[in-house]
C-alpha cells in the first residue's frame, strides 16, 4: 500500500509557490532591444511579427504631395492630416523625414497659411473697404421663358470696416515686442518693496483723455 503524503500547510504552500514564480527583472538593466521587446510585449505586440510585416508596401501614395499641400494650406495640422489619411501622426512624420520633397511640400503650404491669416490679421487692424453687391431676382411670366427665375445685379454698396484696436494690439505685440509687449517692474527703496506696476503704451494718434479740473466747493 502506497503511503500517504502528509498534507502541507497554508504557509508552506504559498512559500512553495513563490520560489515557483519568475523573479522580477529590472527592466533598465536590460540591454535596448530586450526593453523594446518588453515594452512591445506590455501592448500585446510581438517584436518578430512586427518585424516581419515591414517588407510590405508603404501607404504613401504619389497623389499626398498635392492632396498633403491642400490640406497644410487650409491649415490642418500634421496631426489633422494624419487622422484625414488615417494612418499615425508617427507615420506621417516618417514619411516627411524620409521624402525631403513631400516636406517641403507641407512646410510651402503651411507657410502659405500662416501668410493669409497674416495678412487678413493686419487688415482688420488698419481697416480696409469692400464693395457690397446686392441681387434681385424676377420671375418671367410672359415668353418661351416663363416660370423661369432671373438673378441680376441691383446695386452696389462700398462700405467700410473701421480699424480694429484688440487687432492691433495682437499685431504689434507679435511683431514688435521689444516696443509693445506688457512689462511689469518692480522699484525698490531700502527695505520696502513697492507692488508692481504695468506701464502700458499710448496708441500712436491717441491721446489720453484730460482730467476735469475740480470746482472749488462754496
Amino acid at each position: 500500500m502506497s503511503q500517504k503524503q502528509p498534507e502541507k500547510s497554508p504557509k508552506t504552500a504559498r512559500k512553495a509557490g513563490a520560489k515557483n514564480q519568475p523573479k522580477k527583472v529590472d527592466a533598465t538593466k536590460l540591454p535596448a532591444e530586450e526593453r523594446h521587446k518588453l515594452a512591445l510585449a506590455k501592448r500585446g505586440l510581438d517584436l518578430e511579427a512586427l518585424q516581419a510585416k515591414r517588407g510590405r508596401k508603404s501607404l504613401f501614395r504619389g497623389y499626398m504631395y498635392d492632396e498633403g499641400s491642400k490640406l497644410a494650406a487650409m491649415g490642418l495640422t500634421m496631426k489633422e492630416i494624419a487622422d484625414f489619411w488615417n494612418v499615425d501622426r508617427s507615420t506621417l512624420n516618417r514619411w516627411a523625414k524620409r521624402k525631403p520633397e513631400f516636406r517641403a511640400t507641407l512646410k510651402k503650404a503651411k507657410l502659405q497659411a500662416d501668410t493669409a491669416v497674416e495678412r487678413s490679421l493686419f487688415k482688420r487692424a488698419v481697416g480696409y473697404k469692400y464693395t457690397e453687391v446686392h441681387w434681385k431676382e424676377v420671375v418671367i411670366t410672359e415668353g418661351p421663358r416663363a416660370g423661369e427665375v432671373v438673378r441680376y445685379k441691383d446695386k452696389e454698396v462700398e462700405k467700410e470696416v473701421v480699424p480694429d484696436t484688440t487687432a492691433q494690439i495682437y499685431f504689434l505685440k507679435n511683431r514688435r515686442p521689444d516696443k509693445w509687449r506688457d512689462r511689469t517692474e518692480q522699484a525698490i527703496f531700502g527695505d520696502e518693496k513697492l507692488p508692481p506696476i504695468r506701464f502700458v503704451r499710448v496708441m500712436e494718434n491717441e491721446k489720453p483723455a484730460e482730467k476735469k479740473p475740480k470746482e472749488a466747493k462754496p
